[in-house]
């Protein structure tokens, strides 16, 4: 359950990223994306940073 939660935030960090950029995205927004609750989130990756460099990790290694 757990890895598809991770999955979930990946694919909505990836949509939101693209639309808006790093900057221009934010934890809360994400998880609101989701229905999950903000520590939903930080309870899989640390930051939005932790997000994004796990996108980065699936791209490379892809």
């Amino acid at each position: 359950m757990a890895n598809d939660t991770k999955e979930r935030i990946l694919e909505a960090a990836l949509e939101v990223f693209s639309k808006k950029g790093y900057a221009g995205t934010n934890i809360r927004e994400l998880s609101a994306l989701l229905g999950l609750v903000k520590s939903g989130v930080y309870k899989h990756y640390e930051s939005k940073e932790a997000i994004w460099n796990a996108l980065l990790n699936e791209m490379i290694n892809y």
